[in-house]
């Protein structure tokens, strides 16, 4: 079986951070000031609230897919345009792939 998860993250500009909730992993709430740190923080949290919350576990065999969506970003400062990252954050069983 294959599960979907999501993530949603903006750029909090006054505290300067990058604010992560999700509407079905129940008790997720991230606050990191980059984006690498935000992963990291994730792939901590999520197997833990969705095994406590959810009773999901790496034990039933289950593909688990994590997407992060990253809906606002800092202003960056480059001579033409604008820089609009996109990453996201694909989990199956024990291995977590990011991508940018």
């Amino acid at each position: 079986m294959e599960t979907n998860f999501s993530i949603i993250v903006i750029f909090d500009s006054e505290a300067d951070v990058f604010v992560g909730t999700s509407e079905n992993i129940p008790g997720l709430t991230i606050e990191e000031y980059s984006i690498p740190e935000f992963i990291e923080t994730a792939m901590e949290l999520v197997p833990y609230l969705l095994e406590k919350n959810l009773n999901i576990t790496d034990n039933d065999g289950d593909v688990v897919n994590v997407h992060i969506a990253l809906q606002t970003i800092p202003e960056t400062k480059t001579k033409s345009r604008r820089v609009n990252p996109v990453y996201s954050l694909h989990a199956e069983r024990d291995r977590a792939y990011a991508t940018a």
